[in-house]
């Protein structure tokens, strides 16, 4: 057989365990496991671990408005770096990514900048459950993302009755960030600390939390898991 590129004697895993073979590899897909024959291209592989491209469903490259943190081509660049070919990348962005035009902007940035194939998710708001069906079947979307927790600009979808609308629209898989947005807001700093919220739930919140201590823990159970915290939260917290 003859391939296109033959990676040779590289560290493979498959369902038995790790094996020590060669991969061909035609048109940039995986033609061959144990592979054996003549190639355009062949890189020996001899302590080098295997992989297939790795696909990221959920990257944040923060372009536009925030470009100072990454931006597409940055972000893109360290992916492929890292054996990522393929990113979704999320919509809240500055201005976010919540219509027909912010998705044609975004792979306007996109293009011939980006180094790795990519999609984008468009935001659910309170106002375009409408459009979601249409704009979920744009080239160039991921699909449809959630906040039911505070997020950047308009992207705060936590009433049911909003949440109801978008997940009825569309035929799609949706991303959920399935936060609660009562518990996550900060008391007033006027409150007592008897009244102010002890519990924030998530991962970002759950490593800013003291550890607590046999006397005065407070669980609370969020997704199977019980967390505790004992000091009351800052008067803002901005993620």
């Amino acid at each position: 057989m003859t391939f296109d590129l033959l990676l040779k004697n590289g560290t493979v895993h498959l369902p038995a365990g790790p094996v020590q073979t060669s991969v061909g590899v035609i048109a940039g897909k995986i033609a061959a496991i144990g592979a054996a024959g003549d190639a355009g291209e062949t890189i020996d592989c001899t302590g080098l671990d295997i992989l297939p491209g790795v696909i990221d469903t959920q990257v944040h490259f923060r372009e536009p408005g925030l470009v100072h943190k990454e931006d597409l081509e940055s972000g893109a660049r360290a992916a492929v770096l890292g054996g990522v070919t393929a990113v979704f990348e999320m919509p809240n962005t500055k201005p976010n990514t919540d219509s027909a035009e912010a998705i044609a902007d975004k792979l306007a940035r996109a293009h011939h900048r980006m180094w790795c194939d990519h999609a984008f998710y468009v935001g659910a708001t309170n106002h375009n459950a409408a459009d979601l069906a249409e704009l979920e079947r744009m080239p160039g979307t991921a699909g449809v993302k959630i906040f039911m927790g505070a997020s950047t600009g308009d992207l705060l979808v936590s009433e049911d009755a909003s949440l109801a609308a978008v997940l009825a629209s569309g035929h799609r898989r949706v991303a959920i960030h399935a936060e609660d947005e009562d518990r996550m807001t900060p008391a007033p700093t006027s409150a007592s600390p008897a009244t102010r919220p002890r519990i924030r739930c998530g991962a970002t919140m759950k490593a800013r939390c003291s550890p607590p201590s046999a006397s005065s823990r407070s669980p609370a159970r969020r997704g199977g898991a019980s967390m505790c915290c004992t000091s009351p939260p800052p008067p803002s917290w901005n993620s």
